[in-house]
């Protein structure tokens, strides 16, 4: 995990396998838990780094027991590597943010739609068949665009599945 092997750190300090700036706590984080030894889970939600062997450091957490064995102690630590949990943690942060824009962003094509059918509809009836139609073609352009991933499309493909809801004779709409 820290690059090492094992002969160059049985029997070496522990500091080595962290950070420059996390050494100076370190000792008193160690007299507290002597103090008060529990088994503990510490890192996950906090800062806490490895440094390997490179000088990269990685992002851990660690739990920690204290094994006894007729009145002396060993502390024992097993330690993970967050590296890959916390890049999916920022992953789905990006995603549920893209998503809130994206529904934000259709929500406000609504409410324009609405809007603006309400001005022009000279009938309940009438406001209720336009707000519907122009509705489904908002859902139709949508299709076109996540069809390949969001990864775009051309205006006459949006243009084309725009004008589908108003097509009432089933003869398929061209721009060519």
């Amino acid at each position: 995990l820290f690059g090492y092997p094992r002969e160059a750190l049985v029997g070496g300090p522990l500091d080595v396998l962290m950070p420059e700036r996390f050494r100076g706590r370190h000792a008193e984080h160690v007299r507290a838990y002597l103090a008060r030894p529990t088994t503990r889970r510490m890192g996950d939600g906090a800062n806490m780094f490895g440094l390997r062997r490179d000088g990269s450091e990685f992002p851990i957490e660690t739990n920690l027991s204290l094994l006894s064995d007729h009145g002396e102690g060993l502390v024992t630590s097993v330690i993970r590597d967050l590296t890959q949990r916390r890049e999916i943690q920022e992953r789905e942060a990006l995603l549920i943010r893209e998503l809130n824009h994206r529904v934000k962003n259709t929500l406000a094509s609504v409410q324009s739609i609405v809007t603006q059918t309400l001005r022009s509809a000279p009938t309940p009836e009438a406001f209720s068949d336009a707000v519907h139609t122009r509705i489904l073609a908002l859902s139709k352009s949508h299709d076109v665009l996540t069809r390949n991933d969001w990864s775009g499309a051309t205006v006459a493909e949006i243009v084309t599945e725009q004008l589908r809801p108003y097509d009432r004779d089933g003869a398929p709409f061209s721009l060519i």
